[in-house]
């Protein structure tokens, strides 16, 4: 009988001792008078299945206090991990306020000196906020993991520990604020890829940082040889362009070795300069067919169509070195009898001459930072690009031992790999090894040697 009200006992209450055999009526009121309203010390089971002999008394008091015990320590950690979770909303949204105020105060900054690199800042800078705040998981990502890991899904009996830790909000700010001041004009050809080498049917990929090769056979033969031109349009693709006496394209998949046709260049052209601009076109200047070139088109890598640009090079030229600074890109390349070095602003499509030179000689260029790096022969030339273009004035930094090399260049792409510029090297549009530049030590040296 219930002890509570003289009716029917079918439950056993397990908080007092000894057992109180009590009704369903009785255990409703009873229920709802556990103190601190948790009830975690009032665990009931039927009657019937205790008498029944289904578990040992002092077992199922034991069972039931820990199971109530779970109860109450995972509803304490639930509601300090909402708590926790709304003090990461709220500083993180301070985090993106500061960075977009960063981000102005970069911008203030470049429009006291030129208007073109303000507005190449402005999209350069944006694609940094998007990346650090949707694609690398910072410190606050990496404490939730650990959250997840090692707290809900632990297998620990009795650490139900949901989040312990303290999420370092000035050192996330710290790390962000100094990503966006150096991130803000990342260059995709600096992505530590291999060096590409390609010929016919046969790839040939060079690892910048062990300069060891592998090679690659393509899924069908194509007119690809020394004359063609290629850059990376993602990490496993090349976009290949030309050759001798022809205008077709292909998409060079790197590790299946997978070729597709994609549409032709407007114009045949080989030993031309190419550039992948911010992921979204492909550039390519100049080269040769018949003649010299100083005509320049665009491909648009989303809708996969050529566009030829309304202005043209100053100069016509092959063997074209291209590269890119916030400002704009710069190229280099051989004239008929001499060199020249123009400036190329993708927001208006527009070119200006900057330097010629003679002798004839096939210049390697590169930028790092606000420097501009000409090498050629056996000197290697630096200009400052602090102003743009506006005022480029190349001087004679260092000389090097001659490779031996006849006219020797560069074919692309580039690649750079703790602070060393490493590259393919050609002689007389053949490629033939590598070469390494050290910018700081002003170095420049051929480092492997290949037959093509």
């Amino acid at each position: 009988m219930c002890e509570e009200c003289g009716a029917g006992a079918v439950l056993f209450c397990l908080c007092g001792s000894p057992l109180r055999k009590i009704c369903a009526g009785c255990d409703i009121a009873h229920y709802q008078k556990a103190p601190n309203a948790t009830h975690s010390k009032h665990p009931i089971d039927l009657y019937s299945d205790l008498m029944s002999g289904k578990a040992p008394l002092d077992a199922f008091i034991k069972k039931q206090l820990y199971i109530n015990s779970l109860q109450s320590t995972l509803s304490q950690e639930l509601y300090r991990f909402d708590a926790f979770t709304q003090d990461v909303r709220q500083e993180l949204d301070l985090l993106i306020g500061k960075i977009v105020a960063k981000r102005e105060e970069i911008l203030q900054g470049l429009q006291l000196r030129q208007r073109p690199k303000l507005v190449a800042a402005v999209a350069a800078v944006q694609q940094t906020i998007e990346r650090k705040r949707y694609l690398e998981p910072l410190e606050i990502g990496n404490c939730l993991d650990d959250f997840l890991g090692n707290g809900y899904k632990s297998a620990r009996k009795f650490d139900l520990k949901l989040f312990s830790g303290l999420v370092n909000m000035q050192e996330i700010e710290g790390n962000v604020g100094k990503s966006v001041i150096c991130d803000v004009f990342p260059s995709p050809e600096f992505a530590q890829r291999d060096i590409p080498v390609i010929k016919d049917n046969s790839l040939r990929l060079f690892s910048p940082k062990t300069l060891k090769m592998k090679e690659v056979s393509l899924s069908q033969h194509t007119k690809i040889d020394e004359y063609s031109f290629y850059c990376y349009i993602s990490d496993d693709t090349l976009l290949c362009c030309g050759g001798t006496s022809h205008k077709e394209v292909h998409e060079v998949n790197i590790r299946s070795g997978i070729v597709t046709k994609v549409a032709n260049m407007n114009f045949p052209r080989g030993f031309a300069g190419i550039w992948n601009y911010q992921g979204k076109s492909v550039y390519v200047f100049g080269g040769q067919n018949i003649r010299y070139s100083e005509n320049a088109e665009k491909y648009d890598l989303e809708g996969k169509f050529w566009t030829n640009l309304r202005d043209c090079m100053k100069n016509a030229k092959c063997c074209c070195s291209v590269c890119e600074h916030s400002s704009g890109i710069y190229l280099s390349g051989c004239e008929s009898a001499r060199v020249s070095v123009e400036f190329f602003n993708p927001l208006t499509e527009t070119f200006k001459l900057l330097l010629t030179d003679t002798p004839r000689f096939v210049p390697i260029l590169c930028c790092l930072g606000e420097e501009l790096f000409i090498i050629k022969q056996n000197t290697i030339e630096v200009a400052s690009l602090a102003n743009g273009p506006n005022s480029v004035d190349f001087t004679v930094k260092a000389t090097f031992t001659a490779l031996g090399i006849p006219f020797y260049g560069s074919f692309c792409p580039m690649q750079f790999f703790k602070g060393e510029l490493v590259g393919g090297i050609s002689s007389c549009g053949a490629p033939c090894g590598l070469f390494c530049f050290k910018p700081g030590k002003l170095q420049f040296s051929q480092v492997l040697a290949f037959t093509y």
